[in-house]
């Protein structure tokens, strides 16, 4: 509706098109949105539930990666990690639902891999152990999902 600025990345065609995920906004701008849109941000605990499950995978599908269910760093990117192997067709973020078959157990879908998303709490790692929907600490340097978009190297 016009109230929040627009995204930093709004003239980029890259990151722009049809049922894109919004990039380059702050954590205040998706506070926002989300007020007025009736909602709210998750909290870091219930964006990994939904994507992990009471299992806890590594990733949405499993333990094991498969770059054939999410958008990451493949043969369009140009970092020197990336994997050559694969080819998604997408240089940087791709549509939301490009990868069905990478859905979570709840059919959530883009929780591995195109875009970090915003959250409501501060990111730490929680102790081990069950707990139910810990809260993250008051302080912190990041509001983001610690997403994992390509396998740990080594």
């Amino acid at each position: 509706s016009g109230e929040c600025p627009k995204s930093r990345y709004a003239n980029n065609s890259v990151y722009n098109g049809a049922d894109y995920p919004a990039v380059g906004i702050t954590w205040q701008n998706a506070v926002d949105y989300c007020v007025w849109a009736g909602g709210r941000l998750p909290t870091e605990a219930e964006w990994e539930y939904a994507a992990k499950g009471e299992g806890g995978f590594s990733y949405p599908w499993g333990n094991k990666f498969d770059g054939n269910m999410v958008n990451f760093c493949d043969a369009n990117c140009d970092e020197a990690w990336a994997d050559e192997t694969i080819d998604d067709g997408f240089e940087e973020g791709a549509p939301v639902g490009s990868f069905p078959d990478g859905a979570s157990w709840v059919g959530a879908l883009d929780m591995a891999g195109n875009v970090w998303e915003w959250v409501w709490d501060w990111c730490a790692s929680y102790t081990s152990g069950p707990q139910t929907s810990p809260s993250g600490p008051e302080n912190g340097t990041c509001h983001c999902t610690w997403k994992t978009s390509r396998p740990a190297s080594g």
